[in-house]
Order: C-alpha cells, then structure tokens, then sequence
C-alpha cells in the first residue's frame, strides 16, 4: 500500500464521515425542530446582548424578518456587502 493510496482512503472516509454526519443531522432536524433561535446584537458601544425568540411567537418573528430585510436593503444602498 502506497502512500498515495492512504491519502485517497483518508480522503474518502472524511467525505463519506461528512455526508453521514450531514445525513444525521438533517433527520434529527426533521424529527425534532428547534424552539428557539439565539440572537445575539451588539449595540453601538459593542455590548453583545442575547435573546431567546421561540419560533411559536409568528408576530415576532415577523418583525425580526422586517428589520433584517430592512437592514440588507440598507447595506445594498451603503455599497457594504
């Protein structure tokens, strides 16, 4: 065996690790979806405040959606991406 052939070996076994673990993680995902999304803002003195939004709050999470859309429409006029 060649050293050639334990780098191809080692490079597939990661492949094939990624897509099962990629695999896992998308039917954990489905059989049990999240409840919450952690935000994290920092505000203008770079103090970093945390915020846990359940996604069952629609109004919220609508007005989260709002303000995202708003500030990458802010950006895209900025010139900043």
């Amino acid at each position: 065996m060649s050293v050639l052939d334990i780098i191809i070996y080692t490079t597939l076994f990661i492949i094939i690790l990624l897509f099962v673990k990629g695999v896992i993680v998308r039917i954990y995902a489905k059989f049990k979806p999240l409840e919450y999304i952690q935000l994290t803002v920092t505000d203008e003195n770079g103090v970093k405040h945390n915020k846990k939004i359940y996604i069952k709050d629609e109004k919220l999470l609508d007005n989260i959606l709002e303000i995202r859309r708003l500030q990458k429409l802010a950006q895209e006029s900025n010139g900043a991406k």
